[in-house]
């Protein structure tokens, strides 16, 4: 499904969710000009990213792209982004590195050099990309009235990282959680999703459970406020 204007969610006064079907897109609007988490996982996507944004924050530029991690669908998008504005990329020590040898994250799925088939789906980038800011745990980064948090969510990819985008003007926080938390109807789609280490993803799902947030945001599926993400945890626990 395309990305459009009427497919934006305001969560808070300054942060929003783009959605593309059952892909979630993050939006925060600062004073240093718009950031991006996951756009997406082809070059079209990117440039729907770039139209859209131009029609609901017009003279706005994209200064900063976040990835939650290195699975294409998460950041097949970024190129055209790249190529329009001079975007600061923010990862993860390991999201950095795969980001650097495309083709090393489709050995992960398939355990050798990928194939035809999984070339033809889209599964690999068609061009490194290079990380300006290595994030890690914990670490705090101001945005200018928005401070963007790292969680470590290791499981569904290594070196998977969630954000907690803090909203000062609004008093609210928004948690991007990557592919270490799905939504209800994506399960329901899926059941079981992809996940490398089973014991870690648990591990990830019942951290994002004790994090206090006001929104919970999937990179697939429907956004959680904080009195349904337990219930949605324990399905995620349960699969």
């Amino acid at each position: 499904m395309a990305i459009a204007k009427e497919k934006y969610i305001q969560l808070t006064k300054n942060i929003g969710v783009l959605s593309g079907g059952s892909d979630n897109v993050g939006i925060i609007d600062t004073q240093k000009g718009l950031y991006v988490l996951d756009p997406g996982g082809t070059d079209d996507m990117g440039n729907q990213i770039i139209q859209t944004l131009g029609e609901l924050f017009p003279g706005k530029e994209i200064a900063g792209i976040f990835l939650t991690h290195a699975h294409t669908d998460h950041t097949g998008g970024i190129t055209p982004i790249l190529e329009h504005f001079s975007s600061t990329v923010y990862a993860g020590k390991t999201t950095a590195n795969f980001l650097e040898i495309p083709e090393s994250i489709a050995m992960i799925y398939s355990g050798s050099l990928p194939g035809k088939e999984m070339a033809d789906r889209d599964f690999l980038m068609d061009h490194p990309v290079q990380t300006d800011v290595i994030i890690t745990d914990s670490q705090e980064i101001d945005l200018g009235g928005i401070i963007a948090k790292a969680i470590e969510l290791p499981g569904h990819c290594p070196g998977m990282t969630g954000f907690i985008f803090f909203d000062k003007e609004a008093g609210k926080k928004v948690f991007f959680l990557g592919d270490a938390f799905f939504g209800m109807k994506m399960l329901g789609k899926i059941w079981i999703p992809f996940i490398l280490d089973p014991v870690a993803f648990r591990s990830s799902v019942e951290k994002i459970e004790r994090t206090s947030a006001d929104y919970y945001v999937p990179g697939h599926g429907e956004t959680c406020t904080i009195d349904k993400a337990g219930c949605v945890a324990e399905h995620n626990i349960m699969i």
